[in-house]
């Protein structure tokens, strides 16, 4: 007589060889979508292959591509080496500084039809992955991977435009770093509130948070010290709600500023 656990492995085969037929006589059904015609996707893309971002390039500029065979294009990149401390690249670095922007979303008002407003928004998208895309041939200069998914910028405009303050969190070990300074000066001119959030500022001494306190004030910018370790800890906390402050508010604290 069979044990209980050979009939069990029995049951799961016979599951098995089973499941494989109905998906013989049932095969899924491949999309015949081009990649284009799909819907968008909101997901994050820091990264793509050169093939992928001529199709992106194509998509937005309202291109088709037609497939032909037995034709090929070879398609070569000069690699080269840059140095880290290079005279000349930091000389471009502080050149193309300003440069470095962040997409914007074009103008639009309530007669501009959604066609449209898509057509502006995928020119504005496409106009500024070009400029991006003449830096990247500056052999000193070297980009940080960034956002290329028009959704995920979609999703930014949107946001801000129904935002009343706009939050722009940095990490305190190099606030200048994580800072956009574009991202202030586009929220400025759509007329909302900005405030900047040190986090982390627990890694910081009292005397260092003064002096990026200095720096701050001068640049005219509202800031608040926070720090998530320094709140569960209950140390290091200075009970100031005020603004453009060196010491680190509390969650309760941070949130009358939001409400404020």
């Amino acid at each position: 007589m069979a044990s209980r656990k050979t009939k069990q492995n029995q049951g799961l085969g016979r599951q098995l060889i089973k499941k494989k037929r109905k998906d013989r006589q049932h095969p899924v059904q491949e999309s015949v979508k081009h990649t284009t015609d799909l819907k968008p996707s909101r997901e994050s893309i820091l990264e793509q292959s050169d093939l992928k971002s001529i199709i992106s390039h194509a998509e937005l500029a309202g291109k088709k591509f037609v497939a032909e065979k037995q034709r090929a294009v070879i398609i070569s990149r000069d690699i080269f080496q840059v140095d880290v401390i290079d005279p000349q690249r930091i000389e471009q670095m502080e050149k193309h500084w300003n440069d470095l922007t962040i997409p914007k979303r074009p103008p639009w008002d309530e007669s501009t039809t959604t066609e449209e407003l898509q057509q502006l928004e995928n020119e504005s998208f496409l106009t500024w992955r070009r400029s991006l895309s003449v830096l990247e041939q500056n052999e000193h200069l070297i980009l940080t991977p960034f956002e290329k998914n028009l959704e995920v910028w979609r999703q930014l405009w949107r946001v801000v435009e129904r935002s009343t303050l706009v939050v722009q969190i940095v990490d305190a070990r190099n606030p200048l770093l994580f800072r956009s300074i574009d991202l202030e000066k586009w929220v400025r001119e759509l007329g909302k509130t900005k405030l900047l959030l040190v986090n982390k500022a627990d890694y910081l001494t009292q005397r260092q948070r003064e002096k990026w306190a200095m720096y701050f004030r001068k640049e005219n910018i509202d800031f608040v010290f926070f720090s998530a370790v320094s709140e569960e800890q209950e140390e290091g906390i200075h009970k100031s709600s005020r603004l453009s402050s060196p010491n680190i508010v509390s969650r309760g604290e941070l949130l009358d500023i939001f409400i404020e």
